[in-house]
């Protein structure tokens, strides 16, 4: 008996020998282009990046080949585009803005770069075409839902298809005018991106999709108010459309009533006071009339080329991987489309509401409140 488990011990000590895989560590890999180009439509594409990827072993050469403008060949339908000779250096990337270049739905986009002793690096793409509303619908939630929200029906000319990528935002402007004593009045507006919600009741929690939570941040928009603003854009497919209509939560505040996660009747403990805090200490109060206390929201809806909802959601898996944030697998989603390179060419084009206001929200809502 002692015998077969020495030979079975030496059978997996050359099991596991037979298992290792030897990888060098030295020249292991090349240089690289690395793109980053999203032309969109109708609004302008005002810039793009470009960089010098080092291999990951070996002595870097510091911005020894950055890539320069002309090392850059962009064009548009076959058409070349004209480039800013000046560019905004970071390193190895560079910031470049291109003149007069504005594709449209159908326009095809090109783009090539070569420098240092990197590969050629090109890629290209096509402008989808714009997305068709039909209609926009904001009505009051359901009993079971959070305060002050309201469920948004988005609804297309026509029925997704498998194949279709879109995306969706939601900017939301908070205006509040307050009165003071001295007949003062203070106008307040506020803009902010929020990620459009799915839950808004326990029975919802039935029917979750994780698919349908995929979204990213994109700092592109199709509002004036939300140019300079970087915000939440959920990814869609048909499998998140029902034929033609989309739905979702929107809420003022934080958009979210966590309490419908718990059992009904359960009760939450107060938070506690730090020690020797027996009572809150005596603030000042202002008596100040507010006037308007109101909120509305844009609805901007995008049309993704195929590439860029797979880089999307690519950044999407690799941030909210659960198996790798437990240290149990790398966080290794990528996607690239650029041939003999990194990075994304990828087109977008969108379309926009009118503002929106909540269903329950009063524009000329009088109230007291200390502030």
């Amino acid at each position: 008996m002692r015998a077969l488990r020495t030979v079975l011990v030496f059978t997996l000590l050359l099991l596991a020998v037979s298992c290792e895989i030897p990888f060098a560590l030295d020249n292991v890999s090349e240089p690289a282009i690395y793109i980053e180009l999203i032309p969109a439509s109708p609004y302008k594409t005002a810039f793009f990046k470009v960089g010098y990827a080092e291999p990951p072993y070996g002595k870097p050469g510091v911005r020894a080949h950055t890539p320069a403008v002309q090392d850059i060949s962009l064009s548009l339908n076959g058409q070349p585009v004209q480039l800013e000779p000046e560019a905004m250096v970071n390193g190895n990337l560079i910031t470049v803005v291109p003149q007069d270049f504005e594709p449209v739905p159908g326009d095809k986009v090109d783009i090539s770069v070569k420098s240092g002793s990197a590969p050629l690096a090109s890629a290209s793409t096509v402008i989808p075409p714009l997305p068709v509303l039909e209609s926009v619908e904001m009505v009051p939630a359901g009993e079971d839902s959070t305060s002050k929200t309201a469920k948004v029906t988005v609804k297309l000319a026509g029925d997704v298809k498998e194949g279709e990528y879109y995306g969706i935002r939601l900017l939301e402007k908070v205006t509040i005018v307050t009165l003071s004593e001295g007949f003062q009045t203070d106008t307040t507006v506020n803009f902010e991106y929020k990620l459009p919600g799915q839950v808004a009741s326990r029975e919802d929690l039935n029917s979750l999709d994780l698919d349908a939570f995929a979204n990213v941040q994109y700092n592109g928009a199709l509002t004036d108010e939300g140019l300079n603003i970087s915000g939440p854009m959920m990814l869609l497919t048909a499998k998140q459309f029902k034929g033609a209509s989309y739905s979702f939560y929107v809420s003022r505040g934080s958009g979210f009533d966590w309490s419908i996660l718990f059992p009904e009747g359960i009760d939450l403990p107060e938070p506690e006071m730090p020690l020797g805090d027996t009572q809150m200490p005596d603030i000042p109060q202002t008596e100040t009339l507010v006037l308007v206390d109101n909120a509305q929201y844009v609805v901007e809806l995008y049309r993704l080329s195929e590439e860029l909802y797979n880089y999307f959601k690519a950044q999407y898996l690799m941030e909210f991987n659960m198996l790798s944030n437990f240290g149990v697998t790398p966080p290794n989603f990528t996607y690239s489309n650029v041939l003999g390179g990194l990075g994304i060419v990828g087109g977008i084009s969108g379309v926009r509401t009118q503002w929106l206001e909540l269903p329950d929200t009063s524009p000329l809502s009088i109230c007291k409140k200390a502030i």
